[in-house]
């Protein structure tokens, strides 16, 4: 069974340099959202002092490859999450249904193949080291940036940077589509949920996380947040 997994992170337009500076740390997943959002707000307001506005990133052309795929691809079942850790126990509930081992064509700026930790906890960087190691996929194909984390030894896993030449019409039986909030800024929700739209009407939803809007909340706040910092670094220079 071949599956489709998209991260909407895949889709920032930003080099990881700047991802690195200007993006929360994404150690973060774990908090709640609000806290998220308001450190969201941190970030973009220390972006537009620093003449780096985060506002005018904008979606890589991958995005509109991908969203011409989905709409000419009746792709039969879907999920959404908020993080990809989830992907782990969409694939427990696709067993479930009959299917023993899958294939996995996964769309993401990071590998999610690290090491797992102490605890053998599942997160949103090992979720895909886990599938593989707990044998519920037997091929793995990763679709990521120029820029993102090399693979080491991974000789399992099939890399690539060129997203088209890797979809497969015609073949996928779920998509499972996270937002992984923490490194995806606000303010490009929208074309997220438009994505999201697209494979609505033309699939069949197995279980769904609600994708709350953010960006409205966190521009009301911004022009006060970046008063304040700047009041704070005139303070700091005198």
């Amino acid at each position: 069974m071949e599956l489709l997994s998209i991260d909407w992170d895949y889709f920032i337009d930003a080099d990881a340099n700047y991802k690195g500076k200007y993006f929360p740390d994404g150690g973060n997943e774990n908090l709640p959202s609000m806290l998220q959002d308001f450190i969201w707000q941190d970030r973009y307001a220390q972006s537009i002092i620093e003449g780096k506005d985060i506002r005018e990133i904008k979606v890589r052309k991958e995005y509109y490859e991908l969203c011409d795929y989905l709409r000419h691809e009746k792709i039969s079942l879907y999920e959404i999450a908020e993080s990809h850790k989830d992907y782990y126990y969409f694939l427990k509930r696709l067993r479930q249904t009959g299917g023993l081992k899958f294939s996995v064509t996964n769309i993401d700026f990071h590998h999610d193949l690290r090491p797992g930790n102490t605890n053998d906890k599942i997160d949103c960087g090992n979720w895909l080291r886990r599938v593989k190691e707990d044998g519920l996929v037997n091929g793995i194909t990763w679709i990521g940036c120029e820029d993102s984390d090399k693979l080491e030894n991974e000789v399992h896993v099939i890399f690539t940077t060129d997203l088209l030449s890797r979809l497969k019409y015609g073949k996928y039986t779920a998509v499972f589509i996270c937002r992984s909030r923490v490194w995806s800024p606000p303010h490009l929700d929208d074309k997220l949920f438009k994505m999201h739209d697209i494979v609505n009407k033309r699939s069949t939803i197995i279980q769904e996380q609600q994708w709350e809007a953010r960006w409205d909340r966190i521009q009301a706040g911004l022009d006060a947040n970046v008063r304040t910092l700047k009041n704070m670094i005139k303070k700091c220079e005198k």
